[in-house]
């Protein structure tokens, strides 16, 4: 009886040892499993937060640009010859038709002499050729028949004489063979003289009509070139404007394709710049503006046009300055500063580092609770290195100050501590 209890006894104890240890391995599992539970979770980034300040504005800064003049017109000569006259100086306002230089024209008023004078005879020869011939012209050719007559006469005379000479042996065969051919000259100018005759009673034929009519248009062409280069050897402003440059002196010789004067055509001058993306906000169409060149006074000016799209090479904006006016000694190229517009109070900057760059805009990561939130914006100037952001955040705000390139939005984050 003892031994069975005894043994009821030991097992007893032996299974309430083996409970104990079975619940102590398994609470060292479960804990196990928590802490792996844990550390494989990922934890939170860790952030440097800014809040966002406020910086006065500098109205003092400007932006380096070029004078572009409206237009500017290169004048040259229309013939070759030397400078007689100059009649502007440099820097003059001149008219648009106004004479400005003049090449000596002595060759051509002498070009012009003789072209007309061969005009005025193809003319007379025409007219002549379409009246026919007159009273004089006929005597005139009736007496050239009777001289023509009289001439072969003497020839047959002569011709007959020598054949009898010839006949006694007077005469050699050469003699008489030479009194035989003035007979036959005699007798063609009988016949030319006779056809001259019927010639002019019977006016001009197809081609002597032609070829005066060809005479007459070489002539008028002779006057008209003579008249144009004698036109060409003076120089007009062909606009109202200002002379900005003489290239050439009196008594040296000018022609075409060589400038003699330059003209700056009456108009708005304009100052070209080039700015950057984050200094592009700034710039507005109708923005007024002032402009200095060295040590001048600043002369007002307005923001005309914009460029949405940089420069392939210089990846800069175009933005151009319309001026009211424009001293005389601007000239084109010339360097002058273009003050940005003046803005009054102060502006809220960040951090280079906390701006992002993507094709949609320029970005921000707001920290709101521990968490951050993607945000647009858009910046104006740079200062150093802070941008100014003109929309899309107040001052006060808790920001991203860096190293935002991995993070994404509502993402939980661990903020490190707070700049200013």
């Amino acid at each position: 009886m003892k031994r069975r209890l005894l043994i009821s006894s030991l097992f007893l104890a032996i299974s309430i040892t083996g409970c104990d240890m079975l619940q102590s391995e398994i609470d060292s599992s479960e804990s196990q499993m928590r802490s792996f539970s844990y550390e494989s979770e990922p934890k939170p980034p860790v952030v440097t937060s800014y809040v966002v300040t406020s910086i006065e504005n500098n109205s003092d800064q400007g932006v380096i640009g070029n004078v572009a003049p409206p237009n500017q017109i290169d004048v040259s000569f229309g013939v070759s010859g030397q400078i007689a006259q100059i009649h502007v100086k440099k820097g003059d306002r001149v008219g648009a038709g106004q004479l400005l230089a003049s090449l000596n024209t002595t060759a051509w008023q002498q070009d012009i002499s003789v072209a007309k004078s061969r005009l005025d005879q193809a003319s007379a020869e025409r007219e002549k050729g379409q009246l026919g011939a007159n009273q004089h012209d006929v005597r005139e050719q009736e007496l050239r028949i009777e001289g023509a007559k009289q001439k072969l006469s003497t020839a047959v005379a002569e011709r007959e004489k020598g054949e009898k000479l010839f006949e006694s042996g007077v005469i050699t065969r050469n003699e008489l063979d030479k009194l035989k051919q003035e007979e036959s000259n005699a007798t063609l100018g009988l016949r030319e003289a006779e056809n001259g005759f019927k010639k002019i009673n019977q006016g001009l034929d197809p081609a002597q009509r032609i070829s005066l009519d060809a005479g007459i248009k070489q002539a008028q062409a002779g006057v008209i070139k003579a008249e144009q280069d004698l036109k060409d050897s003076k120089v007009v402003a062909p606009v109202s404007g200002v002379i900005a440059d003489i290239n050439q002196r009196v008594s040296e010789r000018s022609g075409p394709g060589q400038t003699l004067l330059t003209i700056t055509e009456e108009g708005d001058w304009e100052v070209h710049l080039q700015v950057s993306q984050s200094q592009l906000g700034q710039w507005k169409q109708g923005m007024k503006s002032m402009v200095v060149a060295g040590s001048n006074k600043a002369l007002p000016g307005t923001v005309q046009y914009v460029s949405s799209t940089p420069d392939e090479k210089s990846n800069m904006y175009q933005v151009e300055i319309s001026m009211q006016e424009a001293p005389k000694d601007w000239y084109a190229g010339m360097e002058v500063t273009v003050r940005l517009a003046n803005k009054s109070g102060s502006s809220v900057y960040v951090p280079v580092s906390a701006v992002g760059i993507e094709d949609e805009g320029p970005y921000i990561f707001s920290i709101v609770d521990g968490r951050i939130f993607k945000a647009r914006v858009k910046l104006g100037t740079v200062q150093g290195n802070l941008y100014e952001v003109v929309e899309g955040l107040e001052e006060g705000e808790a920001i991203v100050k860096s190293s935002i390139s991995h993070l994404s939005d509502e993402q939980i984050v661990q903020v490190k501590q707070h700049e200013q």
